[in-house]
Formats: structure tokens, sequence, C-alpha cells
């Protein structure tokens, strides 16, 4: 190893490299102190030997110099002890020196205590080449899941605000939101055990399930249980992620949780109370056990906040503190300055005692349906002609319907169509689908949904089993002003046709409002939001169009 011996006396010089020439390490000698900080900063050595009585610059300031660079390059100090006051030694050590030595000295003794300091050498450059091997692992993965969740994202939805604020380790925690089909938002916060690259590689495969099921519209148990079994499957046993997933139908205003295994959720009503959802879920990837599902659903209003948050906060955080720092009434704050006020909470936790997690939180606040209102008939032009038209043909027991319209969707997203139009749009056009498919194509009695959700549900997954070869047929058209070439898209129009005997649409026209009866929301929503609602003489096809101003 590189020496650095800075003592005073050809004598000690020489007594020095004797000791040490069987070893074959590379002295430099010195016996001025300026000579030796020199030497250190251009030889960069190892192994510093020295004494207290250098001239010009003494073996203390040596040591300092040496230990304050040791932030960047671990580099002990050796100190001969010749004619040391017991008093001095403690100056010694505050200046860094590692090791002392009685000059004179045993050769064998040097020998030993320098071997003693180059195996720390060596087991110091160890631990840096692993630290930075480990610190670009967890770079990478890092920056896979800031890629992955679209973290690094700066244009999400206004309103849906959800943020960790790392530790410098990975301790498992992501977020994810996703407009899944307009007015549909889904949220994830996960909190895989563990740290580092374990909980870094856990977290990656929880995301990446659930950003592909949720560009399907799929229902949060069946992405919980998606998750799980993969989990099981890829981590070994006592690994597992909690997890919290939301999904808002903005339309419906109705808020769907599944709490698997994170702090309560909190929905602060505008009239200031507050509903809790409280985990009754296990976390996913639980060997041995049935996790069990449960997914509550709620009615929410435009104004309403979603808080949530992860355990790294809900352990420094009282009840007391959850009241009055986060869960401020939204009529007090604007939805930003109660991000902010959050934020500012959160960062001070950060930086306080006890820190050592990540702390993951989000704030959504439930935005106004898109304008419902009708159009005044000048609005429109007189003439509209078809820009664009396609045909579809659906069978659901090939392709669920879940699977396929996203797909369908984003041609109609590709053009240039108002966001909210098109929100109401593919609202409408699941409604007309659904029922197509439900009860045109599998037969199934719209009775059955007073009989509870499960019951349909069943009959629902015979019925897909059962084999068939009739099929859903749905068009959708986009139509701009005649005469106007490459405007916008002024109108968008839909038909769906089912294969099955129809039923008496008249009375339904002028039938009862949305909720007064466990079915019928489909015609209730076309014939509240569409336009031009129609229907064949038989009732097993529909037409309905949306005006995009």
């Amino acid at each position: 190893m590189r020496i650095l011996v800075a003592v005073r006396g050809h004598g000690l010089q020489a007594a020095v490299a004797a000791a040490l020439a069987p070893d074959g390490h590379a002295l430099t000698q010195v016996e001025d102190g300026v000579e030796a900080l020199e030497a250190y900063r251009t030889q960069e050595p190892e192994l510093v030997l020295t004494a207290l009585d250098l001239p010009r610059a003494g073996g203390l300031e040596l040591a300092r110099v040496v230990r304050l660079a040791s932030r960047q390059r671990f580099v002990p100090v050796l100190m001969f002890t010749l004619g040391v006051r017991p008093e001095a030694f403690k100056a010694c050590l505050e200046a860094g020196v590692m090791e002392f030595i009685a000059s004179p000295f045993e050769a064998e003794e040097l020998r030993c205590r320098v071997d003693t300091l180059a195996r720390l050498v060596r087991l110091q450059r160890h631990l840096l080449e692993f630290q930075a091997r480990n610190a670009e692992e967890l770079a990478l993965v890092k920056h896979m899941l800031t890629r992955i969740t679209g973290q690094d994202r700066r244009d999400g939805a206004p309103g849906f605000h959800m943020e960790t604020l790392q530790d410098h380790r990975i301790n498992g925690d992501a977020w994810v939101h996703r407009e899944a089909l307009p007015g549909v938002h889904f949220g994830m916060i996960c909190d895989a055990t563990g740290h580092g690259l374990m909980a870094g590689v856990s977290t990656i495969p929880v995301v990446m399930t659930f950003l592909a099921m949720v560009e399907r519209d799929i229902p949060l148990a069946t992405i919980y249980l998606e998750i799980h079994a993969k989990l099981k499957a890829l981590l070994p046993t006592g690994h597992f992620a909690c997890l919290l997933l939301l999904r808002l139908e903005v339309a419906q205003g109705v808020l769907s949780v599944l709490n698997a295994g994170l702090p309560d959720v909190h929905v602060l009503r505008r009239d200031g109370s507050i509903q809790t959802f409280a985990s009754a879920v296990l976390p996913a990837g639980i060997r041995g056990v049935d996790p069990g599902v449960a997914v509550t659903e709620v009615a929410v209003a435009p104004g309403d906040r979603i808080f949530a948050f992860s355990d790294g906060l809900g352990d420094r955080t009282t009840p007391e503190e959850l009241r009055t720092r986060y869960l401020a009434g939204p009529g007090r704050a604007s939805h930003r300055e109660h991000c902010e006020a959050i934020r500012l909470r959160v960062a001070s936790l950060a930086s306080g005692e006890g820190a050592g997690d990540d702390l993951t939180w989000a704030l959504w606040e439930v935005p106004a349906p898109p304008n419902l209102a009708a159009p005044a008939p000048a609005a429109v032009p007189a003439l509209l002609v078809p820009a664009f038209e396609a045909e579809f043909r659906l069978d659901p027991r090939v392709h669920g319907l879940r699977d396929v319209l996203p797909r369908v969707l984003s041609l109609v997203m590709g053009f240039p169509v108002d966001h909210g139009q098109a929100q109401i749009f593919s609202m409408l056009l699941m409604e007309a689908l659904n029922n197509a498919v439900d009860h045109g194509l599998l037969g199934l009695d719209s009775a059955l949904k007073a009989r509870g959700f499960e019951v349909y549900e069943q009959h629902r997954r015979l019925a897909l089993a059962s084999p068939g070869t009739d099929t859903v047929r749905f068009r959708i058209t986009l139509l701009h002003a005649d005469g106007v070439p490459g405007g916008t898209i002024r109108r968008i129009r839909a038909e769906v046709e089912d294969p099955g005997p129809g039923f008496d649409w008249r009375p339904w026209l002028q039938g009862p409002e949305p909720g007064l009866l466990p079915f019928g929301r489909g015609i209730a929503l076309l014939r509240g939001l569409g336009r031009d609602l129609s229907f064949n003489e038989a009732g097993n096809r529909v037409a309905f169009s949306i005006d995009c101003l």
C-alpha cells in the first residue's frame, strides 16, 4: 500500500523503511509538515505515519487535514509517541489519529500495526465499493419506479394530488394516478415490506399489474386478487405489500375504496363531516390465508376531498394532529392551499427525529361533472356530415367489454374532441353496451339486480360461460360541419344493436329517475345526458348522440 511517512530524523525514517521493506509497501518520506501536506494531496497515500514534532506544520495539523479528507477517502493515521505527554493523547484522538506506537519501536510491532490498518483500509474500500454499487442499483430502481408510475409527469389531472417524500433508501412506497376512461379515476398507494432493493423489486410488479388492469377499467377486487397472486408467486415468505386502491367515477359521483393494510382513508365532506374507511383486507402477497376482498362504495359530491396516506405518515401522526393539521374542512381553503399545508407538515416530519420511512399521501378533490346543459339549437351547424365512422362486433365470451372499450374509445380520443364531452360519450356508450350484452345477448333479467349484486354477477358469469355465436354490433360516427374541411368534431353518434328479442322501451322514456330502482340506470342516463335518443320498434337497437361544442 502507499504510505506517507512524515517524521523527523534520518534514523527514524530509516528504521521505518527497514521495518516495512519486507511487505513491499511504497513509502513517501518527508521531514517537514508543509511538505507532508503537499505530499498527501499529490501522492494520495492510503496510510499516514507521523509524529507531533514536525517543523512548520505539526503532526496534529496533518491528522486534522487527513480526517476531513477522509469523508471522501478513508486514510488512517498512526502516530509515533516519542516525547508525547499523556494529556496530548486526547488532542491526537480528536484530530483523527487511529493508532499509536511508542518510539523507539520494535519492527514486528510496527509491521503488525500497519498490517491491521491496511486490512481496515481494504475493508473500508470494499464497503465504499458496495455502497456505490448499491446506490447505483437503488437509483436505477427509483428511476424505473418513477417512469413506470408516471411520477415524473407534470400534466396530472387538476385536483388529484399524490406525492411521496422519500427517505434516502427505497422503502417500498409508490403511488399511481390514472384516468382510465374519461371521468373514471384510479389511484393506488403501495407500501411494500422491507427496505432497499427488496422493497423496490416488490413494488414494481404491483405498479405494473395495477396500470395494466386500470386501463381496462377492471374492478378493484379483481385488481387486488391479481396483485395478490403475483406477489405470492414472486416474493419469498414474509414479504408482502400493503395497498390502497381507489376508483372515482365523476359523472355518477361514486367512490370505491379497497384498503388492504394501510391507515384509514378519510372523505372530507363539504359540510365538514368526515367519513373513514378502515383496512378491511389483508395486505397482498401473504401466504397461507385467504385474503378475502371487501370493496366499499360511497356517494361523493363535487368539492368533497379524499385524504389517504401510508404508514410512514401514519406512524408519526396522532389522531389529534390528523384532525387539526390534515383534515381541515374543504370549505376553509382551496385544494391547492390544502395541499401546501399538508406538504409543509410532511416536510417537517421528514426532517425531524424518528425519520426513516417514506411519507406518501394523497388529496383528491371530487370535480364537478361535465356541463350537462343541452346546447342551443342555433349553436349547432345546420348540416353535419360524417368525418369518421367505424363499426364493431363484440363477443363478450371471447373479449370482455372492459378489455375492448378503452381501445375503441382511444380512436375517438385521437380526434380533437372536447374532453368533457368525450367523458359523457364514453359513459353512455358503456351503459348502452352493458345493456346490450347483459339483457340482449345473455338474456339476463333486470329483476335479478333486486336480489343483490352477487346474485346478478353469478348469473352473468354462468351466461358468459355458455357457448354461443351471437354478437353485439355497434357503430361510432364522428360528424363535422359541412364545408369546413379539417374542422373540429361537432357531434358523436353511436348505435348499438343486440341479437335479443328487445323490450318495451316506451314506458322507460318517461320512467323513474336513476336510483329509485336497482335497474334502469342506463336508459335514464341516455335520456338525461344524450340527445336524439331513439330505439327501433323491437327495442333491440338504440341510438344516441352528443354535441361537441
